[in-house]
């Protein structure tokens, strides 16, 4: 998962440069969700490799556009707390990890 939010960190920041943090940060929050409910379904350990992997890459795209934003508005500022607070309080929430073996 690291491997893929180097990626995911450095390429869409570039893209967000020329389109906007914003139209960035949608798909690739889309994404993140979609990716979450695929891993329900993954049943092999090369498929929640594969997902973590692209998981990294949209989440290295949502964290990226986090960080560019500019202006610094009471909605940036939640949108900014919320980014680096939640992921953290559902680990904790959601335990310990299965064994796939």
């Amino acid at each position: 998962m690291n491997a893929g939010t180097l990626l995911g960190r450095i390429i869409p920041a570039l893209i967000a440069d020329r389109y906007g943090s914003y139209n960035v940060m949608i798909p690739s929050q889309l994404g993140c969700g979609l990716l979450i409910f695929a891993l329900l379904g993954a049943s092999s350990l090369g498929s929640v490799v594969t997902l973590a992997v692209l998981f990294g890459i949209v989440s290295g795209a949502r964290e990226s556009c986090v960080c560019i934003r500019k202006r610094r508005s009471p909605l940036n500022i939640y949108l900014s707390l919320e980014s680096a607070v939640i992921p953290s309080v559902i680990g904790q929430l959601a335990g310990g990890v299965e064994d796939l073996g």
